[in-house]
């Protein structure tokens, strides 16, 4: 039974909703585009004894990840003059094998990666975990900075899409690598294999 003739079911569900509204957290400025360079903070983080991480490469904060602290707020700046990280991997493609490309292939893709600083956003995502590491709130936030004047991007609809770079480059489980599954069938391909029967 529950109270005042409300079933204990939705008394549990607010008990919760109530339980984490405590280490809720919000950024103080609002994701997006924006043309000058940004001071973000964090705003909540709940009781004393909870912290709040940060990271600024996709992955998921975690303790080891850099610890917010209140009187310094991350500055965002256009991200576009750091150093290519993604864009300069080689395992993503099947078309950075050259030998291989050369031998089977009759069409050579000429796979190359840039020479040039590559255009890039910042990604924020913050956690409040507590003293034992368990995640009470998680935050993504994700700024375009300086994108007004690059006319590459007029009349483009650009939609931001954040996972964990372990998702999409981990060597077993990546989903945007060639991964152990191509090693493993290198290692079957027989020196004499006729090109046409290469699985490229």
């Amino acid at each position: 039974m529950g109270f005042i003739g409300i079933p204990s079911a939705m008394i549990l569900i607010l008990m919760i909703i109530d339980f984490r509204s405590g280490a809720h957290i919000t950024f103080s400025i609002e994701p997006g585009y924006y043309d000058d360079v940004l001071e973000l903070e964090i705003y909540g983080g709940g009781h004393a004894g909870n912290r709040i991480y940060y990271t600024l490469d996709g992955s998921e904060p975690n303790m080891d990840s850099a610890l917010y602290d209140v009187n310094m707020p991350i500055v965002l700046t256009d991200a576009t003059s750091n150093e290519n990280v993604y864009s300069m991997r080689t395992d993503t493609s099947t078309g950075f094998q050259y030998d291989l490309v050369n031998k089977y292939s009759m069409n050579y893709p000429g796979y190359t990666v840039p020479d040039h600083k590559v255009d890039k956003c910042n990604i924020v995502r913050a956690s409040v975990l507590d003293k034992n590491g368990k995640c009470l709130d998680t935050i993504t936030g994700v700024y375009f900075i300086g994108f007004k004047n690059k006319p590459a991007y007029e009349g483009i609809y650009i939609a931001s899409i954040v996972t964990d770079p372990y998702n999409l480059f981990d060597y077993e489980t990546g989903i945007y690598t060639t991964g152990i599954a191509f090693d493993n069938m290198k290692e079957r391909i027989p020196e004499s294999e006729d090109e046409n029967n290469m699985p490229y």
